[in-house]
């Protein structure tokens, strides 16, 4: 369940019986480094939908199965200063334990999941963070996260592009220590700004997996 959509996979026997997401925008309003209150509550009523949902999925009612949950959260949890009470509220009202992953073991997951052992590149823009991760002959040779995602970038600059655009460079130099290769074969996006931009591009209104997932983009198209 990662944290700013509430996402949920639910898998048995190898086959996917539940892939959905609830919006949530945990990070909005996130001022002085601490989570609003009213984002957390609006995340735990997500995180509960979501669970019933699953709950109720037939093969888990037919066969009685219980589901054993492994929960995720991301950036607004790690760089907030009261993350610990989002995640103690969640195993009071939902009775699930959330893992808090650091900015680098996120970007290793990110790109795991998303190269399945191949080498190359990923880029993962979130509500919270931005995470760059490379691998090469099966090794990973570059992982790094900085604090700025599309949902902080909007809540600091509002409106106003040409700040956004400042803020956006003086953050992404966090990257300029990276000189290696793995850029080779483009760049694998994913997260949440990668599938917008990806559907944005086609004309969709709405977000289908199926038409998204793997379409390139070229620099001039973004």
């Amino acid at each position: 369940l990662p944290i700013y959509s509430v996402r949920i996979m639910v898998c048995s026997n190898g086959n996917v019986l539940l892939r959905d997401k609830i919006t949530t925008q945990l990070a909005k309003g996130f001022e002085n480094k601490k989570l609003a209150y009213k984002s957390i509550n609006r995340t735990l009523e997500g995180i509960k939908a979501l669970m019933q949902k699953a709950e109720n999925l037939p093969e888990i009612k037919r066969g009685n199965k219980k589901i054993n949950y492994f929960a995720f959260a991301t950036a607004a949890v790690r760089n907030s200063e009261n993350g610990s009470d989002f995640c103690d509220a969640a195993i009071n009202e939902c009775k699930i334990k959330i893992d808090v992953l650091s900015g680098e073991r996120e970007a290793i997951l990110g790109l795991s999941g998303a190269l399945k052992g191949r080498d190359g590149a990923i880029l993962d823009v979130g509500g919270g963070s931005t995470e760059v991760s490379v691998a090469e002959k099966s090794k990973i040779v570059y992982s790094k996260s900085i604090p700025l995602g599309a949902v902080v970038l909007s809540d600091i600059c509002q409106k106003d592009k040409q700040k956004a655009i400042e803020k956006a460079d003086e953050f992404i130099r966090g990257f300029n220590d990276f000189g290696g290769t793995g850029f080779e074969n483009g760049l694998c996006g994913i997260g949440g700004t990668s599938n917008t931009l990806s559907y944005i591009s086609c004309g969709a209104r709405v977000y289908d997996r199926e038409k998204q997932e793997g379409r390139v983009l070229t620099t001039e198209k973004l």
